[in-house]
């Protein structure tokens, strides 16, 4: 399979199935940038929620693209001594 075929449509059959779902957030961030929708399904009294995130070959995935995930990370702002 290719992953440039997996549509927005293709990705949520996957996960949801058969229930109804409805998009309840999206995001554009502009040209080139990421673009993500959240789709929520209920399940009896229960809602689930997936994000789903465009990558830069087309495919809708659950997780974000490379380069844009959340990172930590620390930074030395002093000089070491000099022996």
């Amino acid at each position: 399979m290719k992953s440039a075929e997996i549509c927005l449509r293709s990705a949520v059959e996957k996960w949801f199935a058969t229930a109804p779902v409805r998009i309840t957030r999206f995001k554009w961030s502009g040209v080139g940038q990421s673009r993500s929708v959240r789709v929520e399904a209920r399940f009896s009294s229960r809602a689930l929620s997936i994000v789903f995130f465009k990558h830069e070959d087309g495919a809708w995935r659950v997780f974000p693209p490379d380069g844009r995930r959340p990172a930590m990370g620390f930074y030395r702002n002093v000089e070491l001594p000099k022996s």
